[in-house]
């Protein structure tokens, strides 16, 4: 009977239950516990059904003062006041405020924060006064002391970039705070974001002159440089054309002495040839006089110097001089049909001496 009557309440229970609906409170930022509601379970019923939505928790507190966690759905329950509190079951963002400390070498740096935490248990919730504010607080204190502790450079990084990785920072905010017992089982760090960095003003300014002079320096070292290959290319090419045009000067020099030596040549071929007409045409005449006379017979020894002077103009005796016999004279020494200059003008005035002497 006790059985029959269980299973009625528990279905009159479930079925007005289910009729309503479950109701969600809006949450502040800093608040994760509802003010506490109260419901009476009476003997009769002897339970009660919680319309529990999915993003919240109930913390029930019971007549005797103990603290439970109920789920959503029909509890049976003995009778008595029950106070209920509902917990904020969702993951929540906060931002941390611009928290600025000194650097361990001095400067001032400044950190922005965005961290991601959810309530994992909820009766610890009832049990910590402000507990968003003090995990905000604590959040603060641990960024302090990070930022106290390393240099202002591995922070904000240095000229070149180089700085800490931000998983240092994440790393260091989770560390520190699974180190405190209480808030570790109360909430769960699930994602730290580091905003901004704000590094201190001078030394900023500092910088930013020191890289400014930086960029200055390598454009002029970059211009200098290109310019140095300019030179050299310059001087390079100028020495390649000066080489050019000494090759051609000399070449050019050289032609004008082939040129020279050749012109010399051809005036020296040229006199010569004319000397050697002029005696050949001396030669000539002093011959043509010697037959322009009409004495017969002729003296032996005028044929011979004729026949000798035929000879070294490169000639034939001619056939029709007559002349008394005479003994044949042998050729003369190195004739060989070539007129040899000194031997004709030799007999040429042999010739014309003869012929002066006859006329006498």
């Amino acid at each position: 009977m006790n059985s029959l009557w269980s299973d009625i309440r528990k279905f009159l229970l479930e079925y007005w239950g289910r009729r309503r609906t479950a109701p969600r409170y809006p949450f502040r930022e800093n608040e994760i516990v509802t003010p506490g509601s109260v419901r009476f379970v009476s003997p009769l019923l002897g339970g009660t059904y919680l319309n529990l939505h999915p993003t919240h928790y109930a913390v029930v507190i019971g007549p005797d003062g103990r603290i439970m966690n109920m789920r959503g759905g029909y509890s049976p329950l003995p009778s008595g006041r029950y106070v209920i509190h509902y917990v904020d079951k969702q993951n929540r963002v906060t931002m941390i405020p611009r928290t600025t400390e000194a650097a361990s070498d001095g400067p001032q740096v400044s950190l922005e924060l965005a961290v991601t935490y959810r309530v994992i248990d909820p009766i610890k919730a009832l049990e910590v006064q402000q507990a968003v504010d003090a995990l905000i607080l604590f959040i603060q204190s641990d960024l302090k002391e990070f930022i106290r502790s390393h240099k202002y450079d591995d922070i904000v990084g240095d000229l070149y970039g180089r700085k800490v990785d931000n998983e240092l920072v994440v790393r260091y905010i989770k560390d520190q705070h699974a180190s405190r017992h209480q808030m570790s089982r109360l909430f769960f760090i699930a994602d730290v974001v580091i905003g901004e960095k704000v590094g201190d003003p001078r030394v900023s300014e500092i910088r930013q002159n020191i890289q400014i002079n930086q960029w200055q320096y390598d454009a002029d070292s970059k211009v200098q440089r290109q310019n140095q290959d300019l030179g050299e290319k310059v001087a390079s090419q100028e020495a390649a054309i000066r080489r050019i045009k000494a090759e051609s000067d000399a070449k050019q020099q050289e032609i004008l002495q082939k040129m020279e030596l050749q012109k010399i040549e051809l005036d020296t071929a040229r006199a010569e040839l004319q000397f050697r007409q002029e005696r050949m045409s001396r030669a000539m005449d002093a011959i043509g006089q010697a037959f322009s006379s009409q004495t017969y017979p002729r003296d032996p020894r005028e044929v011979e110097i004729i026949r000798d002077l035929i000879a070294a103009l490169g000639g034939s005796v001619d056939r029709t001089v007559k002349a008394a016999p005479a003994p044949e004279a042998p050729a003369p020494n190195g004739s060989s049909g070539t007129p040899n200059p000194e031997k004709i003008d030799s007999l040429t005035d042999t010739l014309l001496n003869w012929l002066e002497h006859k006329r006498a």
